[in-house]
């Protein structure tokens, strides 16, 4: 996995959507964009990781299993209600937007996300295979 580039005063968008495969199991994926290209729809700028839980529900200290994807299109942040995927990939259900950014100081792979209708900002750990969800400065 390239790593983040560490840029703590910048917040870009996220989203998380619920998927549910054609086959009836659900995973989440996690997507956050890089904001590199000309913003086109089709741009594939979105770091996307698999997951099997919501960003949420992962208490502090604890580890998940995730998979990192192909970048995605920029299109999937503008999924506003559950939507097919083509080729009968299942569907795509939105359950979180926001903004994430690496923390400055912290090294590349330390993210806050910040989602509309939480209270507060969640801090993970991000390596190739598996996402920590940190405990916030002074909260040790």
């Amino acid at each position: 996995m390239q790593p983040f580039e560490a840029d703590g005063d910048v917040w870009r968008t996220c989203a998380f959507l619920e998927h549910t495969t054609a086959s009836g199991a659900i995973h989440y994926d996690w997507l956050l964009d890089r904001g590199i290209g000309q913003g086109n729809p089709d741009d594939r700028r979105l770091r996307a990781f698999r997951c099997r839980l919501a960003p949420g529900n992962l208490a502090v200290g604890a580890a998940v299993a995730i998979e990192t994807m192909d970048d995605h299109r920029l299109l999937y942040l503008s999924i506003d209600r559950p939507s097919p995927l083509s080729g009968g990939r299942g569907i795509v259900r939105p359950i979180a937007r926001g903004e994430w950014r690496t923390l400055a100081g912290a090294g590349s792979e330390r993210i806050e996300i910040r989602c509309d209708g939480s209270e507060g900002v969640l801090t993970f750990d991000l390596t190739d295979h598996d996402l920590t969800r940190a405990p916030l400065p002074g909260n040790r």
